[in-house]
């Protein structure tokens, strides 16, 4: 099951991802450059040890290829 396009996926820490896929990370205070990464269902989400720094998860949405596109529309 995918959230639907409407839906915004935006965890924290200590959160467990419902719906695996690729997340875009962001600190709050900045220290570290926001970044990419898979996460997989019943993960956990960890803090950081940044002294008031807060992340955020949010799921990026996926994007179909021409092919994946074509068999998506022919099928509905």
């Amino acid at each position: 099951m995918q959230p639907s396009p409407a839906h915004r996926e935006l965890l924290f820490p200590e959160s467990v991802v419902i719906f695996p896929g690729k997340y875009h990370v962001h600190h709050s205070t900045g220290h570290r450059p926001d970044s990419e990464t898979f996460l997989h269902r019943g993960l956990v989400l960890p803090g950081c040890h940044e002294k008031d720094c807060t992340v955020s998860f949010e799921l990026v949405p996926a994007k179909m290829d021409g092919h994946a596109l074509k068999r998506f529309k022919a099928a509905s």
